[in-house]
């Protein structure tokens, strides 16, 4: 049993070897499509004039998302000077949800755009020549080669270790909990993240019914002491059941894209200038 578990946790350190090496690759294939790319027109011969027929389609696709980005806070402002009372509100919220929008679809596109130029990064590599060493970096080049190298080696050597125990070292009653659990979270994954404002405003809606009563009666255990609700009129009551949700989902959606931005211009700032130094 020990060997088994032996083998468990060295294949946990290849796979995760394997996943870094594979990371690695595919900046390193984007760093050599970029550049590639960027240095003049690719001839049919290197097979790669539709990857970056491609590429090119998606920078406009993302330059226009991002122009609607740029507008849509001047929009906001000027919708916002027309308007009064509870409209100022809906603006704002308007405002909060569709930049996070059009933020989710700028990430997708520069997502397709990194793809893309993975794969061209990728057929430039394969089909090395003389002029194609002059377009990009020897480096890069090189870590690409080093990265699908050790990602492969990394493979194989996992693949000898399970290979006594038929691809899959876990015992039996523990290999159907380790699937159970990964179900569950392949699950739950897509459903719970991206409606995380829906269940803030789920909990925002309980908490306010938790807190807050046009009940006199509610009134009246709190005058002593026992109860905990906050006595309102039933107007406001009303207000704050509406508004309530509605703000506390906007404001988590838009702090989840302040975050995921802040985060992604961070890096891509840092990834931007390590490419120009290379």
């Amino acid at each position: 049993m020990s060997g088994r578990w032996s083998v468990i946790r060295s294949c946990a350190v290849l796979e995760r070897r394997e996943r870094s090496s594979r990371r690695r690759l595919h900046a390193a294939r984007v760093r050599v499509g970029r550049a590639a790319r960027a240095s003049g027109p690719l001839d049919e011969k290197f097979g790669a004039h539709v990857d970056v027929t491609l590429v090119d389609d998606a920078e406009r696709r993302l330059a226009h998302w991002r122009r609607r980005l740029d507008t849509s806070l001047e929009q906001d402002r000027a919708d916002y000077a027309i308007v009064g009372g509870l409209g100022r509100w809906l603006v704002v919220a308007r405002g909060m949800l569709d930049r996070f929008v059009v933020r989710e679809r700028v990430r997708f596109i520069e997502r397709e755009i990194d793809d893309r130029e993975s794969e061209l990064g990728a057929r430039l590599v394969e089909r090395m020549d003389g002029e194609l060493l002059a377009r990009v970096s020897a480096a890069d080049v090189e870590d690409a080669r080093g990265a699908l190298s050790d990602a492969d080696a990394a493979a194989q050597e996992r693949d000898a270790l399970l290979a006594p125990y038929h691809g899959d070292p876990w015992p039996a009653g523990l290999r159907e909990l380790r699937s159970f659990g990964r179900f569950l979270w392949r699950e739950l994954r897509p459903k719970l993240i991206p409606r995380a404002p829906a269940i803030v405003g789920l909990i925002a809606g309980w908490w306010i019914a938790q807190s807050f009563s046009d009940s006199w009666f509610d009134d009246a255990k709190s005058r002593f002491g026992l109860g905990s609700k906050t006595s309102v009129s039933t107007g406001a009551l009303e207000t704050i059941r509406f508004w309530g949700p509605l703000v506390a989902a906007a404001l988590c959606a838009y702090l989840g894209a302040f975050l995921s931005s802040r985060v992604h211009r961070r890096y891509s700032e840092s990834t931007a200038k390590s490419d120009a130094k290379s």
